[in-house]
């Protein structure tokens, strides 16, 4: 059994002697697509053996997964280790996902960064939804670098994961009416996916081009303090927050997957040139396109980034 799964150029051939479907790794979620096309660069080998464990053949560019059967726990491993593949593959090609929603306004990307909770999420959806923006993605937006330039590219997931205690802190109209206002239902941290057409927004996939200016924002919302504050000044700080979350989607020497009870450590897919591939890019995405941190609550927030004042 041989299946290309591919995102744009990134192509990994998966090799499977035994019954395996294809299909349950390539969930709506992530923008995967299943093709047969020839070209591809990795390798994902599933093979039956004695024993379960993870191997990363780097001169080949093949991963092999032993396992003794093929159960639900194979499949969630291989969806977590396939993820991490083509995000390698990825950054071989100078393609970076950021852990940003992002939306498209007037010709901009903005790109909204911060930490779990901050309200990224609220923000951008408030944007589109208030606003007149395009939704783009929900904190996996690609960004290309080629020495010379950066590029939004797109979204490498396509739902928008919401968690209502986070909604409900910012924006309770749009969390009433997105997870409604039964009193009865004690679901606080309620999660739920949602594709941008179920929310009426418009694609902001369409509106990119070579010429986007890129605008990336730290956003920290106050549900208290709704006076708005911005801090422009670029510290080492900032650029290592922004590194982090790059190194986090890459380096898997903490990521493990569990299968028939045993918890199997996925080896690190990171080598010294991906390293310093990812700092030029920090380096050159921070001084061209970093704008600052926005604090404040979510209309003073939105009305700055919008630039209405």
């Amino acid at each position: 059994m041989n299946n290309i799964i591919s995102w744009k150029t990134t192509r990994v051939k998966m090799i499977c002697e035994c019954e395996f479907e294809i299909e349950r790794v390539v969930p709506a979620y992530y923008n995967l697509e299943k093709n047969s096309d020839k070209d591809y660069s990795k390798e994902f080998v599933i093979k039956i053996a004695d024993t379960a464990e993870v191997d990363w053949d780097k001169a080949n560019n093949r991963l092999t997964l032993s396992v003794k059967k093929i159960d639900d726990d194979v499949y969630n491993a291989v969806i977590v280790i396939l993820n991490v593949l083509i995000k390698r593959d990825l950054q071989e090609k100078g393609m970076y996902i950021l852990h940003a929603s992002s939306v498209v306004v007037d010709n901009r990307v903005l790109l909204l960064f911060g930490s779990s909770g901050s309200g990224k999420t609220a923000t951008s959806m408030h944007l589109c939804l208030a606003k007149k923006a395009a939704f783009l993605s929900n904190g996996s937006t690609v960004v290309a670098y080629d020495g010379k330039k950066c590029k939004v590219v797109g979204t490498y997931k396509t739902g928008i994961k919401i968690r209502k205690s986070t909604l409900k802190q910012y924006d309770i109209k749009l969390c009433d009416e997105i997870f409604g206002t039964d009193e009865k239902d004690n679901g606080y941290d309620q999660k739920k996916v949602l594709s941008p057409e179920q929310m009426h927004m418009k694609d902001g996939l369409v509106l990119l081009n070579d010429n986007n200016e890129i605008e990336l924002y730290i956003i920290q919302l106050d549900k208290v303090n709704n006076e708005i504050h911005q801090n422009t000044e670029y510290d080492y700080k900032v650029s290592m927050q922004i590194y982090e979350d790059l190194a986090r989607e890459l380096d898997c020497s903490e990521v493990f997957v569990n299968i028939d009870g045993q918890l199997l450590y996925v080896p690190s897919f990171d080598d010294e040139g991906l390293y310093k591939n990812r700092v030029d890019f920090i380096n050159y995405f921070m001084e061209k396109h970093y704008k600052g941190i926005l604090m404040g609550g979510i209309d003073e927030v939105s009305v700055r980034l919008l630039k209405e004042e």
